[in-house]
């Protein structure tokens, strides 16, 4: 059995390009394999995403409004794993 965890920014590009390669991975690999994507949320993540933005890193309230943003994100997504598991195939 292989077990990957993936610790990502819930809001990054580079983070769902690498969740789409666990995921093809996971397609390909013959076994059992476990993935568990961990979203993190930390003063750099915010920093990361307001430079990405040209936006300034030094407004407080736009720094508080980009971490309750994230903050919302992540409780978003662990509601979905409540749900369960299900794997989602799109047809596009």
């Amino acid at each position: 059995m292989l077990e990957v965890y993936l610790f990502i920014n819930p809001l990054g590009s580079r983070c769902m390009k690498s969740e789409r390669c666990i995921l093809k991975l996971a397609d390909q690999v013959f076994g059992d394999v476990s993935y568990q994507f961990i979203p993190l949320l930390n003063p750099q993540i915010i920093d990361q995403h307001l430079k990405s933005t040209h936006q300034d890193c030094h407004d407080l309230s736009l720094r508080n409004d980009q971490f309750n943003l994230h903050y919302r994100i992540i409780l978003d997504y662990k509601a979905a794993l409540f749900q369960g598991k299900k794997r989602v195939v799109n047809s596009y």
